[in-house]
C-alpha cells in the first residue's frame, strides 16, 4: 500500500520519534504511575504489555499522530540542548594531576 507525501513527510524526523514516544507513554500511564521504581518504568516502556498497545500498527500511527506537539517548540529544545552540549564540551578538562588538599 503505498503512502502519500504528506503522510511520509509527517512520520520522518525527530518531532515524530519525540510523538512516538509521548503517545507509548500515554498509552502505558496507568502502568507508570502504578510502578514502585524506576526498574518497573523503565520495564513498562521498554516491553509494554501487548494489551495496552493499539491492536495493530495503523492504529498505533493514528495515535502518534494525534498527540499535539508543535514544531517550533522542539526547535526550540533542540537549540537548548545544542548549547548545554557546547558549553559541557568547552569546559577545561582536568590534566590528569590530581589536587590534593592543603594542610
Amino acid at each position: 500500500m503505498p503512502y502519500s507525501p504528506s503522510f511520509m513527510s509527517a512520520v520522518a524526523g525527530v518531532p515524530f520519534l519525540l510523538r512516538v514516544g509521548l503517545a507509548l507513554i500515554a498509552c502505558t500511564r496507568r502502568l507508570i504511575m502504578e510502578s514502585v521504581s524506576e526498574d518497573g518504568i523503565l520495564r513498562v516502556l521498554t516491553c509494554p504489555p501487548p494489551n495496552i498497545l493499539p491492536p495493530d500498527g495503523d492504529t498505533f500511527i493514528a495515535v502518534v499522530l494525534s498527540v499535539k506537539l508543535k514544531d517550533d517548540d522542539v526547535r526550540k529544545q533542540r537549540i537548548k540542548l545544542k548549547a548545554q552540549v557546547k558549553r559541557q564540551t568547552q569546559l577545561p578538562r582536568p590534566s590528569g594531576s590530581i589536587s590534593l588538599p592543603r594542610i
